[in-house]
């Protein structure tokens, strides 16, 4: 942690006042510098590499988009570390939408995805199969924590159920196009006009076409489903990845603020996802 704030100090000119640390990401060590003019980022693991995203933003810039997103001020010749122009605003979950800025807001976000989703880069990311591998290895990795907060019917028809929502999706078939691949909250942020702008591009790559919905708030992510031009099967896509989260997320919860905290957001939802399709 030491030599990566010096690398932080001689890479962006920042004293130590003006470097902050955020430890949120799954992958990444971040550094705040200046309340957000530069982002500094360092690998959690071994095959963390910088490269893709720095070729994605570097495209990225090129296209006018009608969102702030971040610019590549330097890349570590080794891509295991990368320095960003910092996209200015407040993150989502703490503004308080007004219905016209929602609306605007919706549909910055879904001009922008259009024109990401037209890109043409090769750059691999989560099949189908992946996917649906994904919900099982994580379920797996939290039956006992269900089996502890739930009941024994309860634990039952949740099993019934990811077989039931995987073969539901599997029907529903797969559009492969260029994504973001983690739009939701807390990388979506509002700046002072009223402009979105969106962070962490270090996950973009081909996915089905649903992957980028991913919305908590309901009024928000249908509003970009309308003006993204969505059509059915897509918004069902949409439907069932939001619902088959309860399958993931617990499983990063846990790891992320223990088991507690988890089970206080993610039981209840749990068992508002088995009432629903029971």
């Amino acid at each position: 942690m030491k030599n990566e704030i010096e690398t932080v100090k001689e890479l962006t000119g920042a004293t130590d006042e003006q470097i902050k640390a955020n430890d949120e990401g799954h992958c990444s060590r971040a550094y705040i510098v200046n309340d957000g003019e530069f982002v500094v980022k360092f690998p959690r693991f071994d095959f963390v590499n910088y490269e893709k995203e720095a070729k994605v933003l570097n495209h990225l810039n090129t296209l006018r988009l009608p969102i702030n997103i971040q610019k590549v001020k330097h890349l570590a010749e080794d891509g295991r570390c990368i320095v960003l122009y910092g996209v200015k605003g407040t993150p989502l979950l703490e503004v308080n939408l007004t219905d016209k800025q929602r609306k605007v807001i919706a549909k910055q976000l879904a001009n922008a995805m259009k024109q990401i989703h037209g890109v043409k880069f090769d750059i691999l990311g989560e099949s189908l199969d992946d996917e649906i591998l994904n919900y099982e290895k994580c379920f797996k990795k939290t039956k006992e924590f269900f089996k502890k907060h739930l009941s024994q019917k309860e634990f039952e028809e949740l099993e019934q159920l990811l077989v039931r929502l995987s073969k539901e999706r599997r029907d529903l078939g797969e559009e492969r196009v260029f994504c973001h691949g983690d739009i939701f909250e807390p990388n979506i942020l509002i700046d002072s006009n009223g402009k979105a702008g969106l962070i962490d591009f270090g996950n973009a790559g081909l996915y089905d076409v649903a992957a980028d919905f991913g919305i908590d708030d309901v009024m928000l992510g249908n509003l970009v489903l309308d003006y993204y031009g969505a059509d059915e099967v897509l918004r069902k896509k949409v439907e069932l990845k939001l619902d088959m989260c309860v399958f993931t997320s617990p499983h990063f919860g846990i790891i992320k603020y223990g088991e507690e905290k988890t089970a206080k957001k993610w039981i209840p939802f749990t068992r508002k996802i088995i009432s629903k399709y029971s």
